[in-house]
């Protein structure tokens, strides 16, 4: 060790080193190297005798007498040097600096030169690498889609974040200061990193997550491995509900077989209540009375079950009801119970891309107030219900694309037919809400209170539900299997666990069909025609001809501004597509018949019959 070498120590910066020598001066030092230095000398004592920076050759004896000169131009009378008090303190200031000299002089063979040299900037452990060695406490891994995740140390427990999130940013950040604070003696602050600098290291720790990391799926809010299904409560503690044949348990952060990660915007659940679980205070929430209010009860809560499976098909969840009917308050309560959020309820989209970016960052879409859906938005929410995807460029690159693929479940409201299109409508749920009589109304405040005394035994009783549907949909058979078999085959499993008799769920899915069936016909331009066609023709057992004679019959049964419409079909072609599809809705509502005959010997031309039913 050198002798007489000052006591020093990282400045508040990060980026240099002071040096305390005798009589409260104060020596700083930064830069690249030793020949490049600069410095700047003080007396503690007095802030006011600050020399000018000096920028030169710590190890040159002249800068060093230069150095000397500006303190006893700026340190006042005691450092005169036409005195001989002066002159001595300047003789131990200049011992002071030659021994900084030699330590760094001879650093390379003595262990205080080194530790002298790793506190300036280039000469010890930059910050990228003091960064990437503070970060090699996650956990790096990606997912199917190549992206890379980070599992963190946080407190007790341990969080997932996607690695370009501005959250894994934060906590890259928090953790340099941690350290470095600490370092510096608990003093003194680190200086902020620079968002280059940061952005290069999160840029190799996405390479790192990529290809040295293994591949593990992430999940949001819900999640199933190994038979189990796997609930993130998204509290501050990150515990999730894991549910399994034999019942539910809460888990410890840490622990179990799956990954959460969390978007902006979600909010916790509370604990489940046990003891108390009972699914009775939601009905009286939502005001569901009499037979039709039983029949939708049965249908909500078996869409709020199969939310709770990782894995679709979705039924599709629409609430109707006539203004005042609390359409929009019983989706944000029925969102609550599952997937709270700080915003419950979202407009209309205006695009795919603002759809999907909505599911990606939620588990359950709630779209509100909903008047007629284009066609487009129809179509999306089909793909969002059975599986779709949307693609689209990445900002800043001519090929590279960002996928989204989603499968949620969602919640649709509004006073009139949302889901007017066929292929929506067999994906969908349609639930009357009854009309609230003037002086029936509740205050915000009071529901909000009741709900949320509510939601812990509320969800108690959806979670012993769906332990139950695990031990019991390996043993249901369907009779009549309908398009969403997989979610009929679940509900049905869980519905004695929700307090419905054999049967009940499927009652009231038939009833559901049949109703979204009419829906759709009423907004079909050929559903009136079509019927009169097959009434006209019912005494001789129904009509058949070609798509170019019936067109023609069709055009003479409306007015002449309901055949210039663009629903209505403009040639034989679009007609025979569009039987085919209303086929289904007629053979659902039970009024026409329409068959698709064989083509006929000889001519080959295609021929359609229509009767009327009953």
């Amino acid at each position: 060790m050198t002798e007489g070498l000052p006591r020093f120590e990282r400045d508040a910066e990060g980026s240099g080193v002071i040096f305390f020598l005798q009589d409260e001066v104060r020596v700083s030092i930064r830069g690249n190297t030793e020949t490049r230095a600069t410095t700047q000398l003080w007396r503690a004592d007095d802030p006011s005798t600050m020399t000018p920076t000096y920028i030169g050759n710590i190890l040159s004896e002249s800068f060093r007498e230069r150095l000397t000169k500006a303190a006893a131009e700026k340190f006042g009378e005691d450092y005169n040097p036409d005195t001989e008090g002066g002159r001595e303190r300047l003789a131990t200031l200049k011992l002071g600096l030659d021994n900084i000299s030699i330590a760094f002089a001879r650093g390379a063979e003595q262990d205080t030169g080194r530790a002298v040299r790793e506190f300036l900037s280039v000469r010890g452990p930059s910050r990228p690498m003091l960064l990437l060695k503070y970060a090699s406490v996650a956990e790096y891994f990606h997912d199917a889609d190549q992206e890379a995740f980070a599992t963190v140390p946080q407190d007790l427990h341990k969080e997932t974040w996607a690695v370009k999130s501005r959250s894994f940013n934060r906590w890259l950040r928090y953790r340099f200061y941690i350290e470095e604070k600490q370092r510096l003696g608990g003093v003194h602050e680190p200086a902020p990193l620079r968002n280059s600098l940061v952005a290069d290291v999160l840029t190799q720790l996405a390479a790192k997550a990529q290809f040295e990391g293994v591949q593990r799926p992430v999940n949001l809010r819900v999640a199933e491995a190994g038979g189990n299904i796997y609930l993130d409560l998204c509290d501050k503690k990150w515990r999730v509900v894991e549910i399994s044949p034999e019942g539910w348990a809460l888990k410890p952060a840490g622990e179990g077989p799956v990954k959460f990660t969390r978007e902006k915007g979600m909010a916790a659940l509370p604990l489940p209540d046990r003891e108390s679980a009972s699914l009775e205070p939601l009905q009286t929430l939502l005001n569901l009375q009499g037979a039709e209010g039983e029949r939708s009860y049965r249908l909500i809560l078996a869409w709020l079950v199969q939310a709770l499976r990782s894995s679709g098909p979705y039924p599709i969840l629409v609430l109707l009801g006539e203004r005042g009917s609390a359409k929009s308050t019983a989706a944000r309560i029925l969102r609550s119970l599952l997937d709270p959020s700080t915003v419950s309820l979202r407009t209309m989209p205006r695009s795919p891309h603002d759809l999907y970016i909505d599911a990606v960052s939620s588990w359950i879409v709630s779209l509100d107030n909903i008047g007629s859906l284009p066609h487009w938005l129809s179509d999306m929410l089909c793909m969002l219900s059975t599986g779709g995807g949307f693609s689209t460029r990445t900002l800043f690159t001519d090929r590279d694309q960002e996928l989204f693929s989603a499968m949620r479940p969602a919640i649709l409201n509004g006073i009139s037919d949302v889901a007017t299109r066929d292929d929506l409508v067999q994906r969908s749920l349609i639930v009357q809400l009854p009309t609230i009589e003037r002086g029936g109304y509740r205050p915000e405040r009071e529901i909000h209170a009741e709900l949320r005394s509510a939601r812990p035994k509320i969800l108690g009783a959806l979670l012993n539900a769906a332990a139950t549907g695990l031990m019991e949909v390996p043993f249901v058979e369907l009779d009549a299997v309908p398009r969403m078999a997989d979610f009929a085959k679940w509900a049905t499993a869980t519905e004695a666990a929700l307090g419905a008799q054999a049967g009940d769920f499927m009652d009231a899915y038939r009833v559901s069909e049949s109703e979204g069936a009419r829906q759709a016909l009423e907004a079909e331009v050929l559903s009136d025609p079509i019927y009169t066609l097959a009434e006209n023709n019912s005494e001789n057992g129904g009509w058949s001809g070609t798509a170019t004679e019936m067109l023609r019959q069709l055009v003479g049964l409306v007015d002449e501004d309901v055949t210039r419409s663009r629903e209505w079909p403009k040639a034989p072609n679009a007609l025979s597509r569009r039987l085919r599809r209303l086929a289904a809705l007629y053979r659902e509502v039970g009024t026409v018949h329409i068959e698709e005959l064989q083509r006929g010997a000889g001519s080959g031309v295609k021929k359609w019959r229509i009767a009327k039913v009953g």
